[in-house]
């Protein structure tokens, strides 16, 4: 029998070499990279995010980025198990072997919607890394053979606190929407038994002392949830920021922008101390669309948010991020049209995200017939609007382009299982489909 091979990186090195000369430097155990270029501008796989970011979502398991799905049997680490800390996350198996992957010109599945994203000609976050990060490459250059780093100092943390939120969105569900319990409970899609609030480890107070000392060394940071501006944990960062004197750092959002004043603070009076804040707003859609996709939305206190925000803290840079569904697909453009025209938006401040799950709300489970409705009408804006821009809106036509692809790409069968969650969470909410998007009427009908 052939005798195991004990070096985890020997049957990889054939493929490093090829990749790029002196690889492995044996005599201190180091994976080398001397030449930056190769990875950061000619890799298809290679990512900053596993040397420099760490992400927990609300049930404690932890990730690379945010990107990689959040499919629990793919973590890195898991907080809710006994002693597991961040820090062991940094150095766990899977992530060890994501570095590992990414050094040797593989593809690794936690890096899936990168890659698909990047099939559409889409920009996607491995992208952003190494643009935004590349400053720390150095970092790469100290990585260990088996995948490790020896320093746990992340640059950009990705934290979410709890599933604490206000709104319970027809894409979501409990584990981060607090607001979603009693809808999960009738609809049996968790036992009632379970807690409204879920949060990354089994105590509280196991989580913050070990994200406080890791603050003073940051670039970034963001803040997503559950809803983020109504957590406690939020303003601790915030204050302690302050306190340390990390005022120039990045602070970036994913918030439902439905509050800013929680409890006594007013989050715009924070912002106001830091020199950098980018508010990634999650709307899809105005008037009774958006507040149907987003249950608990009002929209007249988001767009009254917006004016409020332009006033007091212009220097706040201010973008949506909408996420594309067959609720919404066709609302898009007259919802990015109204904003711009009323100057709430700039030209490029919009992100389109294709939603993957549930996949019963992907654009490709819509009919034949709508699909080339929408195909027709996305051309339609490219043409007759967007192109008459003085701007450079590459980035948004590409993003509108993107959709389209994805969706005509293949026809998913899950109709039945659409119509039957739309009817039972309609029996519940008081809300009907149909009046709601006419013009999709067929697709509940049958």
């Amino acid at each position: 029998m052939k005798k195991r091979d004990q070096n985890p990186i020997k049957s990889e090195r054939s493929v490093f070499e090829v990749f790029v000369k002196n690889v492995i430097d044996t005599s201190r155990n180091l994976v080398l990279r001397p030449n930056n270029k190769k990875l950061l501008q000619e890799s298809s796989v290679f990512c900053m995010a596993p040397w420099t970011h760490i992400h927990v979502v609300p049930p404690g398991k932890t990730f690379p980025c945010c990107a990689s799905g959040h499919r629990h049997d793919l973590a890195i680490g898991d907080l809710k198990k006994a002693g597991e800390t961040l820090k062991d996350s940094w150095n766990s198996e899977r992530m060890r072997r994501l570095r590992r992957d990414m050094l040797a010109g593989r593809k690794n599945e936690l890096c899936e919607r990168c890659h698909k994203y990047e099939e559409l000609g889409k920009e996607s976050e491995r992208k952003w890394f190494n643009d935004g990060f590349k400053k720390y490459y150095s970092r790469v250059e100290k990585t260990n053979i088996d995948g490790s780093l020896d320093e746990f100092k992340p640059y950009y943390l990705d934290i979410r606190f709890s599933n604490t939120c206000n709104l319970k969105c027809r894409i979501c569900l409990h584990e981060l929407s607090s607001a979603w319990y009693n809808d999960s409970i009738e609809l049996g899609l968790i036992p009632k038994n379970t807690d409204r609030k879920v949060f990354p480890t089994s105590n509280q107070e196991l989580l913050w002392p070990q994200v406080r000392p890791l603050l003073n060394s940051l670039d970034r940071i963001h803040f997503a949830g559950g809803e983020p501006l109504l957590m406690e944990e939020h303003y601790m960062v915030l204050d302690e920021l302050i306190r340390l004197g990390k005022t120039k750092i990045t602070i970036t959002y994913n918030t439902n922008f439905s509050r800013l004043i929680f409890k006594n603070r007013d989050v715009l009076d924070l912002w106001k101390k830091f020199d950098e804040v980018h508010v990634f707003a999650s709307l899809d859609g105005m008037g009774e669309k958006g507040d149907y996709m987003r249950k608990g939305q009002k929209w007249e206190e988001v767009e009254k948010n917006r004016i409020r925000l332009m006033e007091e803290c212009p220097h706040v840079k201010f973008c949506i991020n909408a996420t594309v569904s067959l609720m919404n697909v066709l609302h898009i453009p007259e919802f990015y049209k109204d904003w711009y025209k009323r100057g709430l938006i700039g030209p490029n401040d919009i992100n389109l995200y294709l939603l993957f799950n549930p996949s019963y709300y992907s654009v490709q489970t819509l009919p034949k017939d709508i699909k080339k409705q929408v195909t027709e009408a996305y051309r339609n804006f490219e043409e007759e609007y967007l192109n008459k821009f003085e701007d450079d809106v590459s980035k948004v036509k590409t993003h509108f382009k993107s959709i389209i692809e994805f969706m005509n790409e293949k026809d998913m069968d899950e109709l039945t299982d659409l119509r039957t969650a739309t009817r039972s969470l309609d029996k519940i909410r008081k809300e009907s489909f149909i009046e709601t998007f006419p013009e999709l009427a067929e697709v509940i009908l049958e």
